[in-house]
């Protein structure tokens, strides 16, 4: 079994993502926590399988990205290590990921 690591900033990005669904539906909100779990758990089992990212940055080579179980526009970032992943960051797909990665996370 991998393992998950999360940096503050993606458990933020899980907070509000949660706040922002929830407000219209709770029961939403915990669908979406539980399928991202399931997810972190899942690529922390096999790291390569989502797609390479490439950014400008040199800091964020090897980061790769992979879609939320049930909410594909939500999207993972995170970078494979020995015994697991590092979750960067959780965005949904449609905001300006370039000038969000641009800020030093």
């Amino acid at each position: 079994m991998g393992t998950v690591n999360k940096h503050e900033q993606a458990k933020r990005d899980l907070e509000e993502i949660f706040v922002f669904i929830g407000e219209q539906d709770v029961d939403a909100g915990l669908g979406f926590l539980l399928a991202a779990e399931e997810t972190l758990e899942h690529l922390a089992k096999m790291p390569l399988m989502g797609s390479s990212r490439r950014f400008r940055s040199s800091r964020l080579r090897n980061l790769r990205q992979f879609p939320v179980k049930s909410h594909q526009e939500y999207l993972v970032f995170y970078h494979p290590t020995q015994d697991g992943i590092q979750v960067v960051r959780v965005l949904h797909g449609k905001r300006d990921l370039e000038a969000i990665f641009e800020k030093k996370n």
